[in-house]
């Protein structure tokens, strides 16, 4: 059994028009909120549940001390003759991990809590509300792909305060996924910007699978534009913090507008596509008890599918080799046969087997804080480490720092992304990450 907290939170939409910018306050005569502490395993969490009378259809969560805060339910919906509330949880926008069904009361919310295989009673009493910050929607475009996303402002600090740009790994994502390190970086007076990635959520255009490493950063891009000219962002203390995928892309950023933004990289970067690629194959192989010679002819054919990514050549000849190995026992672990991008779409996905983030590294010279898995299954991270330090050494970059996590895995997770009890994170990982920003960021 674990003891949990959850956390529920009720969306505020405004009408506003296109581009247009709009605050969004939490009046406290019309929000509720409530908490509880609840048991599974040996784990402590606490459930807290805020209610806006404006909208009861729709409702967030989280929970605390496992990266989920304030994350908008999936599928919810409010029945006011019961006051009844159900919802489905979801961390992307587009997976279910459990839903929650409620009975709403004045000094209460009672009801149970499904979180994967495991199924909890709830008993909520209402609290004060002590968010560090407001929210404000923002939009921004970058030709005709429409971002939407939250800029979430710290209530305390600087009239102008500092920024965070999150970028996702790879996938579709929401903003929400960044909301728990947002929150925490306001309680420091830092501000985040949060979007939708292009295609997912309310976020339009062209979809992120069609899209290459230079289309997403640019979408970055194109929401630092943005905070430029917000008045209430320092625009010479703007920042990105990428998780896997989003580490490439935020160097690359860098690289492309050349004014060295301060970077926090998360389970990513220094090392190429091509080389994550070829490690993370080569171990989902091993942990499938692929013998020696199976990993060989898999590796082969890895190596045989990056290079049509990368030169668009020899189509048929892959197309060939995956129909006379499709009876191998490594064929099924890579599923290269279902990632086979089309011939229209390979330019796009052709930096996976081409970019060198080095080349982008060595050219920063703003602080930089990297931050690593020891356990990491997706990345080579004693590899990436070091690439990291050398591109930043050959930048002459001297504000830096690199902490690899031994216990934790990618995206800095503990106990790995099975899904069994609640997620746990690198212990000292927050702390880090605001101490870096206090003193490379804030103190400048």
């Amino acid at each position: 059994m674990h003891l949990y907290t959850l956390i529920i939170y009720f969306l505020i939409t405004s009408c506003q028009g296109e581009g247009k910018q709009k605050r969004i306050e939490l009046p406290v005569e019309e929000t509720t909120t409530y908490l509880d502490t609840i048991v599974l395993g040996e784990d402590k969490r606490i459930l807290v549940v805020e209610f806006d009378a404006r909208e009861p259809n729709k409702g967030r969560w989280g929970i605390n001390k496992s990266g989920k805060h304030r994350i908008p339910f999936i599928n919810s919906n409010y029945n006011s003759d019961t006051k009844k509330f159900t919802g489905d949880l979801s961390f992307f926008g587009n997976e279910v991990l459990g839903s929650i069904s409620l009975e709403i009361k004045n000094n209460g919310a009672q009801g149970k809590f499904i979180w994967h295989k495991d199924t909890l009673n709830v008993n909520l009493n209402r609290v004060e509300d002590n968010l560090s910050y407001k929210e404000e929607d923002i939009s921004f475009n970058n030709g005709t792909n429409v971002l939407k996303g939250t800029l979430i402002l710290p209530k305390y600090g600087e009239a102008k305060s500092p920024v965070v740009v999150f970028i996702s790994g790879s996938g579709c994502s929401t903003r929400w996924w960044g909301m728990y390190w947002a929150n925490e970086l306001s309680k420091i007076g830092v501000a985040s910007l949060l979007y939708d990635k292009r295609g997912c959520g309310e976020s339009t255009g062209t979809s992120w699978t069609n899209s290459s490493l230079n289309d997403l950063a640019e979408d970055v891009i194109s929401g630092i534009n943005l905070l430029e000219d917000h008045s209430g962002i320092d625009q010479n203390k703007i920042g990105l913090y990428g998780v896997s995928q989003g580490a490439w892309i935020a160097s690359r950023v860098n690289g492309i507008t050349g004014k060295n933004h301060f970077i926090i990289a998360n389970s990513g970067g220094g090392v190429s596509p091509y080389e994550e690629e070829m490690f993370s194959y080569d171990l989902q192989m091993k942990f499938g008890g692929i013998d020696e010679n199976g990993i060989e002819e898999g590796n082969t054919m890895v190596k045989q599918y990056l290079d049509y990514i990368a030169t668009g050549k020899n189509r048929s000849d892959l197309e060939d080799a995956m129909r006379t190995n499709r009876d191998k026992k490594w064929f099924p672990i890579l599923g290269l046969d279902k990632i086979l991008v089309s011939e229209k779409n390979r330019a796009d996905w052709k930096w996976i087997a081409t970019y060198n983030p080095k080349e982008d590294i060595r050219k920063i010279k703003a602080p930089v804080l990297v931050m690593l898995g020891g356990q990491d299954h997706h990345q080579p991270t004693k590899i990436s480490s070091r690439k990291w330090e050398e591109g930043l050494k050959e930048a002459n970059n001297e504000n830096f720092k690199i902490k690899i996590f031994e216990e934790a895995g990618h995206g800095l997770r503990v106990g790995g992304h099975d899904g069994q009890g609640f997620p746990n994170y690198a212990q000292g990982h927050i702390e880090l990450m605001k101490e870096f920003i206090e003193k490379s960021v804030l103190k400048k």
